[in-house]
């Protein structure tokens, strides 16, 4: 078994225009994801994915992913100003 990933955006309004899609389990927010990993399940911790907007270079311990086109299309089709994905093994 491979380790979890959440796909985690801090907009909740964007993460509810996901319910009822085929990816809705496979997106939460960032509140719930710091939440789950706080008190749920600690041992996760070490890989997230997140939406990034961000222009400054990746830190080190991150790199980009490719989550699937299908994923990344409806992705695009909320968040089209986000300009890459990239996964995190950094503690946030």
């Amino acid at each position: 078994m491979g380790k979890k990933i959440a796909i985690v955006d801090d907009n909740s309004i964007v993460v509810r225009q996901f319910r009822g899609s085929q990816i809705e389990r496979r997106i939460i927010s960032a509140d719930t994801f710091m939440a789950f990993k706080t008190n749920l399940l600690p041992q996760h911790n070490s890989v997230c994915v997140w939406l990034l907007d961000r222009t400054l270079p990746f830190k080190e311990g991150e790199v980009p992913i490719d989550l699937g086109d299908e994923l990344v299309k409806e992705l695009k089709k909320v968040c089209p100003d986000i300009p890459r994905i990239c996964i995190s093994t950094m503690g946030y």
